[in-house]
Protein backbone atom coordinates (compact mmCIF):
# COMPACT_ATOMS: atom_id res chain seq x y z
CA UNK A 1 0.00 0.00 0.00
CA UNK A 2 1.55 3.56 -0.78
CA UNK A 3 1.29 6.73 1.04
CA UNK A 4 0.94 8.78 -2.12
CA UNK A 5 0.08 12.04 0.25
CA UNK A 6 2.88 11.27 2.32
CA UNK A 7 5.12 10.99 0.18
CA UNK A 8 4.30 14.13 -1.68
CA UNK A 9 4.91 15.98 1.93
CA UNK A 10 8.12 14.63 2.10
CA UNK A 11 9.04 15.50 -1.32
CA UNK A 12 7.46 19.42 -1.30
CA UNK A 13 9.26 19.64 1.86
CA UNK A 14 12.24 18.81 0.25
CA UNK A 15 11.67 20.91 -2.72
CA UNK A 16 10.90 24.16 0.10
CA UNK A 17 14.05 23.07 1.49
CA UNK A 18 16.33 23.39 -1.42
CA UNK A 19 14.77 26.40 -2.71
CA UNK A 20 15.50 28.49 0.41
CA UNK A 21 18.98 27.19 0.63
CA UNK A 22 19.45 28.25 -2.85
CA UNK A 23 17.96 31.83 -1.65
CA UNK A 24 20.26 31.55 1.03
CA UNK A 25 23.09 31.25 -1.18
CA UNK A 26 21.77 34.28 -3.35
CA UNK A 27 21.37 37.11 -0.42
CA UNK A 28 24.40 36.01 1.69
CA UNK A 29 27.35 38.57 0.67
CA UNK A 30 30.13 36.81 1.34
CA UNK A 31 32.00 33.19 -0.38
CA UNK A 32 32.40 31.82 3.00
CA UNK A 33 29.04 32.51 4.26
CA UNK A 34 27.44 31.32 0.76
CA UNK A 35 28.98 27.69 1.95
CA UNK A 36 26.86 26.83 4.98
CA UNK A 37 23.41 26.79 2.60
CA UNK A 38 24.18 23.70 0.59
CA UNK A 39 25.03 21.84 2.99
CA UNK A 40 21.29 21.93 4.66
CA UNK A 41 19.93 21.02 0.91
CA UNK A 42 22.39 17.81 0.86
CA UNK A 43 21.49 16.94 4.36
CA UNK A 44 18.37 17.59 5.34
CA UNK A 45 17.17 17.50 1.93
CA UNK A 46 18.43 14.01 0.90
CA UNK A 47 16.78 12.45 4.56
CA UNK A 48 13.58 14.00 3.13
CA UNK A 49 14.21 11.90 -0.14
CA UNK A 50 15.24 8.75 1.70
CA UNK A 51 12.18 8.91 3.68
CA UNK A 52 10.05 9.59 1.13
CA UNK A 53 11.76 6.80 -1.18
CA UNK A 54 11.50 4.54 2.11
CA UNK A 55 7.70 5.29 2.17
CA UNK A 56 6.83 4.50 -1.31
CA UNK A 57 9.54 1.61 -1.69
CA UNK A 58 8.82 -1.70 -0.45
CA UNK A 59 11.73 -3.19 -2.13
CA UNK A 60 15.01 -3.64 0.07
CA UNK A 61 17.08 -3.31 -2.93
CA UNK A 62 15.93 0.57 -3.47
CA UNK A 63 15.84 1.46 0.43
CA UNK A 64 19.29 0.36 0.86
CA UNK A 65 20.50 2.43 -2.52
CA UNK A 66 18.89 5.02 -1.47
CA UNK A 67 20.58 5.06 1.87
CA UNK A 68 24.01 4.80 0.52
CA UNK A 69 23.29 7.78 -1.80
CA UNK A 70 23.04 9.59 1.05
CA UNK A 71 25.37 8.70 2.62
CA UNK A 72 27.73 9.49 -0.24
CA UNK A 73 25.84 13.12 -0.25
CA UNK A 74 26.57 13.57 3.04
CA UNK A 75 30.26 12.60 3.07
CA UNK A 76 31.11 14.39 -0.23
CA UNK A 77 29.32 17.96 1.07
CA UNK A 78 31.82 17.65 4.00
CA UNK A 79 34.45 17.17 1.27
CA UNK A 80 34.03 19.83 -1.03
CA UNK A 81 33.08 22.47 1.52
CA UNK A 82 36.55 21.86 2.74
CA UNK A 83 38.12 21.96 -0.64
CA UNK A 84 35.83 25.10 -1.91
CA UNK A 85 36.77 27.03 1.58
CA UNK A 86 40.59 26.22 0.62
CA UNK A 87 40.11 27.67 -2.49
CA UNK A 88 38.73 31.01 -2.01
CA UNK A 89 41.10 31.54 0.67
CA UNK A 90 44.01 30.77 -1.48
CA UNK A 91 42.15 33.08 -4.18
CA UNK A 92 41.78 36.06 -1.49
CA UNK A 93 44.91 35.64 0.10
CA UNK A 94 47.23 34.03 -2.55
CA UNK A 95 48.32 31.38 -0.45
CA UNK A 96 46.72 28.84 2.37
CA UNK A 97 48.21 29.37 5.57
CA UNK A 98 47.61 32.29 7.88
CA UNK A 99 50.89 34.79 8.04
CA UNK A 100 51.20 37.03 11.54
CA UNK A 101 49.97 40.25 9.67
CA UNK A 102 46.78 38.97 9.30
CA UNK A 103 46.03 39.48 13.41
CA UNK A 104 43.87 36.14 12.96
CA UNK A 105 43.26 35.70 16.14
CA UNK A 106 43.02 31.73 17.55
CA UNK A 107 40.23 31.03 19.70
CA UNK A 108 40.25 30.80 23.34
CA UNK A 109 44.39 32.25 23.34
CA UNK A 110 46.37 35.45 23.25
CA UNK A 111 48.06 34.21 20.22
CA UNK A 112 47.25 34.77 16.48
CA UNK A 113 48.53 32.36 14.06
CA UNK A 114 51.54 32.78 11.66
CA UNK A 115 53.02 31.11 8.98
CA UNK A 116 54.10 28.24 11.10
CA UNK A 117 51.69 27.80 13.68
CA UNK A 118 50.53 30.13 16.06
CA UNK A 119 52.67 32.72 17.35
CA UNK A 120 52.70 34.84 20.34
CA UNK A 121 50.57 38.37 19.86
CA UNK A 122 53.15 41.21 20.45
CA UNK A 123 51.53 44.49 21.43
CA UNK A 124 52.96 47.63 19.94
Amino acid sequence: MNHPIAVGMLLALAALMAFFSALGVMVMRDPFQRMHYPAVAVTFCSLLIIAAVWVDEKDPQARIKVILIGLILYVMNAILTSASAKAVRIRQAGHWQPHPEEQIKIMGRQEVAGAFGATEEHEA
